[in-house]
């Protein structure tokens, strides 16, 4: 039995992003296997200080709602105190997650072998928030106060990664991004893509689920789960949208996810006139994703760029949904191996083009649904990624672990 000490600044379902859900299912998946877990995680709630929850020990420190360097000062003075607390406590592995409580938990003198799941490149990321979905590139310059940010973010992506003893990432894609950042880290590196909880992502009763939902049964039912960025494409997606409609396609997007981009793409659904088309239903709780993953006849992941794994895809998949995407970030690593065409180029017309190909061939749709699925549980299991990162915590240890 290994005893592990994750460190995060926030975990799903506090926040339903695709790191912090990794965070909890790895966490939760490494307590099922044996192992002595405990995830010390920011909280900006009135959940306690300290209790156990799916097989975990959660010990939280408190966060003030503040921004930028503020938030990230709150972050460092927290995890130091709280890591002097626990060092008395004999652990094997300290396993940092996300920039912010990464950076002083490596940093730290805490007695542990250090591991860092580094999921994408923070300082690319805050630049396409930025920019028009993309990173600074020499032709799409940052404003001079954004630079400095950028700027200082990479020197924090690459403290990170110098004081890691091993850092796990999910995929080739991240894995080009840590070498661009630090060469010298390539031999630290080891790829473990995410699992998924096969039991809640599985294929189920389409019909029933689209009954539930309220969607009529000649009506095709596209779905995209996002956080409603920039980056995540869903205006393309919407000019997609306006392409089907055109051409009398009968659909209904549903879009999932909350974000600062709401308003602007509530804006250019007027505009396209897509009001009966296009439904933005805001955060889906996490009880009902399997269904509305479950309903659709096509997932679709329209991203501009830095899709570091794409969990959404991989759920979709799950379900026995076909999932279409742009061929951007580490989306083909997911679906080349089931279908190089489910991979469509930055472009709505073409997007809109595959979209109405894949819902005018059932028969195509049903051998991609099994094909899916099969690749998916090959793949993505818990115990497959446990078993995986078991052996990067040997590497450390002196052996292999095992729970």
């Amino acid at each position: 039995m290994t005893k592990i000490l994750h460190v995060a600044t926030f975990v799903f379902p506090d926040v339903f992003a695709g790191a912090e859900r990794f965070i909890h299912g790895l966490s939760r998946a490494q307590a099922d296997a044996g192992h002595d877990v405990t995830l010390l995680v920011g909280s900006r709630g009135a959940q306690p200080a300290e209790e156990r929850m799916d097989g975990v020990r959660m010990v939280r420190y408190p966060l003030t709602p503040t921004r930028g360097l503020r938030f990230y000062r709150d972050v460092r003075r927290q995890v130091t105190a709280a890591l002097v607390t626990l060092e008395r406590e004999s652990f094997d592995i300290l396993h940092a997650h996300q920039i912010a409580s990464s950076e002083p938990a490596l940093s730290s003198s805490f007695p542990a072998r250090r591991v860092l799941s580094f999921h994408a490149s923070h300082q690319l990321e805050f630049e396409a928030e930025r920019l028009d979905g993309a990173p600074f590139t020499a032709d799409r310059s940052l404003q001079w106060g954004h630079r400095l940010k950028s700027w200082g973010i990479r020197m924090l992506d690459r403290r990170c990664l110098d004081r890691a003893e091993r850092i796990v990432v999910h995929t080739d894609f991240v894995l080009r991004q840590v070498v661009a950042l630090r060469p010298s880290a390539r031999a630290r590196v080891r790829i473990i893509p995410p699992g998924l909880d096969f039991d809640r992502f599985a294929p189920g009763d389409r019909t029933a689920a689209r009954v539930r939902l309220g969607i009529p049964g000649d009506v095709h039912l596209i779905v995209a789960v996002r956080r409603l960025a920039r980056r995540m494409g869903i205006d393309l997606l919407l000019r997609a949208a306006s392409v089907l409609a055109s051409r009398g396609v009968r659909f209904v997007v549903a879009i999932g996810g909350v974000g600062p981009e709401r308003d602007a793409l509530e804006a250019l659904q007027r505009e396209l006139g897509l009001q009966q088309q296009v439904r933005f239903i805001g955060r889906v709780p996490d009880d009902e994703l399997p269904e509305l993953l479950r309903a659709a006849d096509l997932v679709v992941v329209p991203s501009r760029s830095m899709e570091g794994f794409g969990l959404s895809t991989a759920e979709g998949l799950a379900c026995g949904t076909p999932v279409l995407a742009t061929d951007s970030g580490a989306s083909p690593e997911i679906l080349g191996p089931i279908d190089p065409g489910l991979l469509v180029p930055l472009d709505a017309g073409e997007f809109a083009a595959r979209i109405e190909g894949l819902l005018a061939d059932p028969e195509r749709r049903r051998r991609l649904s099994e094909r899916s699925v099969e690749s998916v549980r090959s793949r993505y299991g818990w115990p497959t990624v446990v078993s995986r990162m078991d052996e990067v915590y040997g590497e450390l240890l002196g052996g292999r672990v095992r729970a």
